[in-house]
Order: structure tokens, then sequence, then C-alpha cells
């Protein structure tokens, strides 16, 4: 038996297949990344205490530390870790979350649209 190389539509199954995992694991878990309609509480409050203020970087770097637990776990269990899709699923939610705050704070000054 020989082994074909992974091709493009597999990317194109898997990616499609992960937008509906990642919008499910989103809707599930979004009540502990924000409050009500604070999509960035968490990251807020959290920055407030460990940073001292509650600008776009010192959210992001609580951000990138929520994220880097996964990567931890992740590095020293590889894919054998248990809990790997739904880390991985995770660490993209969080990617998804940065680019919210990146886009939230281009309104806030008018440089976005």
């Amino acid at each position: 038996m020989t082994y074909e190389q992974p091709s493009n539509e597999l990317f194109q199954l898997v990616a499609q297949r992960e937008f509906s995992n990642i919008m499910e694991l989103f809707s599930r878990k979004n009540k502990s990344y924000g409050r009500n309609a604070d999509l960035f509480h968490n990251f807020r409050e959290t920055a407030r205490r460990i940073e001292g203020n509650t600008d776009r970087g010192a959210m992001f770097k609580v951000l990138a530390t929520y994220v880097d637990k996964h990567w931890v776990a992740l590095c020293n269990r590889g894919l054998d870790d248990p809990e790997c899709e739904e880390r991985l699923r995770d660490i993209i939610v969080y990617c998804l979350l940065a680019l919210c705050l990146m886009e939230d704070g281009e309104v806030q000054q008018g440089t976005l649209f």
C-alpha cells in the first residue's frame, strides 16, 4: 500500500467541517470568554489586574497567554493529547477573538470601513 499526499480537497473538507465545530465551540464557551454583550470582559479584567490597564495591547497579552497554555500542553503531549482537537479549536477561536480585538480598535479609531 502506498501513501498518497494529502490534497487540497482534504484541506477544504476539514476546513468546512471545522468551521462548524469552531462556531459550536464558541457558542458553548462564549459565556466563559465574555460577559453579557462585552466580548472582551475576561481579557479586560485580567489585563486590569495584571497589566494595570485595559488597552488593546494589554488585553492582547492576556489573550496570548490564554492561547499559550494550549500550546504548552500540545507541545508536551503532542497529537496524543486526549484534548488535542479541542485545544486546536480553542486556539483558532482565540485567534478569531484577537482579530475581533484588532478590528474593534480600528473601528474605535475610525480606521476600519
